[in-house]
């Protein structure tokens, strides 16, 4: 089965539900003018045959690769206990003064359908919120809604068949209970975590536990007392719902978890149906007092007013601290974008004074071209005036010097203006080669380059602009670690041999060093041993944001008096 494009699913939904609530009041008003004789076996052909649509839905979905296989098999098996639960039940005489195996049966079935679809809930790969007090709340709230939901199911149906002690329907309605119960207090529990989750597989399946509260509800003789006679009735429709919603689960292919843009429901709507059951338990109560234990009206009335108040106290509690989510998050999502902001202008200012430290270099190469220029444009004018053509070689001497000066400054502007490029594969040794001029304008007269780029390539993923900006950085601090002058080496080596393949950068100087108390604090920005107005201090925390970028690591060996090494490891491609 392949995904579903985000425009196609919210379509999709809306012919889903659309159909099943038309099959629905198409069934209902079918079986509520059937003969009694046949609505039996027109309910249950109808149950087993949405039943095994939803299997084969489920089968399926079962069948794509990824973290979501087992919850949906165990789903499908859910789906086959259903099954063998109707075939018992279908099967079953009317219920018996004593219970019988059958009863026993049914009970054990439900029991198993609503450990497996738990243990299916469980295993899909949900998000657990980190924060211990956030996990407590949303046990708390899954445990409510289960509780409420199997309080509902005693006041209104179990408490009755206790009383008469018609244990065999009591079994019956026990089973389903304590199924819906389980089911629907674990998928409250996930809900309650993330409430957008109801618009995914969750969400159907949280719907199925509701609707088979209400099919307990309105059907209870119709269900679990074989010795009633069955009657024409529209509410038979609800019964096709509960595996449609299974299988409606399976067809949209939604994932189970909710991708992070995805806006947040408004007025809290899962909120309010987790707690829906309880004032269903208070208004069941009050109506119970009334009808049977009318002595008790009072203590209920107080008890359901004081746990009203309860509830929309929490109510707010939590409108109010997923509000201060919401504005936390905002926050810092602007907080990070700044720093992104920052971050790249920290970078560009970097480039700025790297093409400061170029200027110096730059000028001395000018000055060498122009003075070519002068000597060869002197020359052709001695030879005007002695009366002799200025020859072509005269010329094309100075049109090369010209262009060597024009690709000089062109080389800074366009290292001025670089913006970011996007990763790419490139080769290492021989990106470095073509900055070599580059890399001399930084030095003194005093300095000298040795560069040493191996006998190979050398192939990494990264950019350019970022190779440029490492190296400048790298030989600028070299140089400034030099001031009487000294050799600045640049070596590449290609380690294949490696676990894993890397490409190795080393940068070292014959400079005064740096002591352990400056290496503990190399790295942090805005950090440097410079005069003031000397350095920015964000030289090599650029360095090494710009190496960590594309999965590499940096180190640096120094020692007092004797030099400092830069190693760079980049991972080594194919």
């Amino acid at each position: 089965m392949k995904p579903s494009t985000p425009v196609q699913v919210p379509h999709r939904v809306k012919v889903l539900v659309t159909g099943i609530l038309l099959l629905m009041a198409a069934f209902g008003g079918l079986t509520s003018v059937l003969p009694s004789y046949l609505i039996q076996p027109v309910v249950s052909m109808a149950l087993a045959l949405a039943n095994l649509v939803a299997l084969a839905l489920l089968f399926l979905r079962s069948r794509d690769p990824g973290p979501e296989r087992l919850g949906w098999r165990l789903m499908a098996l859910s789906i086959l206990g259903g099954i063998a639960a109707n075939t018992v039940l279908l099967f079953t005489p009317s219920p018996l003064v004593r219970v019988s195996l059958t009863e026993v049966l049914f009970f054990g079935l439900q029991v198993v359908i609503a450990l497996v679809q738990a243990w299916a809930l469980l295993s899909w790969p949900f998000q657990r919120t980190p924060y211990r007090s956030s996990r407590i709340r949303d046990v708390l709230g899954g445990l409510i809604f289960a509780g409420s939901l199997f309080l509902l199911l005693w006041t209104t149906n179990l408490w009755q068949e206790w009383d008469h002690g018609r244990w065999p329907v009591f079994v019956r309605i026990m089973g389903l209970s304590i199924r819906v119960a389980i089911i629907g207090g674990v998928a409250a529990y996930f809900l309650a975590g993330d409430p957008r989750r109801v618009r995914g597989p969750l969400g159907w399946i949280f719907t199925a536990a509701v609707i088979t509260v209400a099919a307990v509800l309105l059907l209870r003789s119709y269900l679990y007392d074989a010795n009633a006679v069955l009657q024409p009735s529209w509410i038979f429709g609800l019964l096709l719902v509960i595996p449609l919603t299974y299988a409606a689960a399976a067809w949209l292919e939604i994932p189970v978890e909710v991708p992070e843009d995805l806006p947040e429901l408004p007025y809290n709507i899962v909120e309010v149906m987790l707690y829906l059951p309880f004032a269903a338990v208070g208004g069941t109560l009050i109506l119970t007092a009334l009808l049977h234990h009318s002595h008790l009206l009072h203590q209920l009335i107080g008890f359901v007013l004081v746990s009203t108040l309860l509830l929309f106290r929490q109510f707010l509690l939590l409108r109010e601290v997923r509000l201060a989510k919401f504005r936390l998050e905002e926050r810092v999502l602007t907080r990070t974008r700044n720093l992104e902001d920052l971050q790249g202008i920290m970078l560009r200012t970097e480039r700025m004074n790297a093409v400061g430290a170029m200027g110096a270099g730059l000028a001395h190469d000018l000055n060498n071209t122009l003075a070519g220029i002068r000597v060869q444009a002197e020359l052709a004018r001695t030879h005007v005036e002695e009366g002799k053509s200025p020859t072509v070689s005269d010329l094309d001497r100075i049109l090369v010097a010209a262009d060597q000066s024009t690709a000089l400054t062109g080389r800074l502007m366009a290292f001025a203006r670089q913006e970011e490029e996007a990763f790419s594969p490139l080769d290492l040794a021989a990106e470095t080669s073509k900055l070599e001029k580059i890399l001399r304008m930084l030095l003194t007269r005093q300095t000298s380059l040795s560069l040493d780029l191996g006998s190979g390539p050398a192939f990494i993923h990264g950019s350019r602009n970022h190779i440029e900006q490492v190296l400048v950085n790298l030989i600028g601090n070299a140089r400034d670690a030099m001031p009487q002058g000294g050799t600045i080496t640049l070596r590449i080596r290609v380690e294949a041999e490696a676990d894993p393949p890397v490409v190795r950068l080393e940068v070292g100087d014959t400079g005064s060093g740096m002591a352990p108390e400056v290496l503990a604090h190399l790295f942090q920005p805005f950090f440097t041993t410079k005069a003031p107005g000397k350095g920015t201090g964000l030289g090599l925390a650029s360095v090494k944001h710009l190496v960590e970028d594309v999965n590499g690591s940096i180190q640096v060996h120094s020692v007092p008096d004797q030099g400092t090494l830069f190693t760079l490891r980049f991972p080594l491609l194919p």
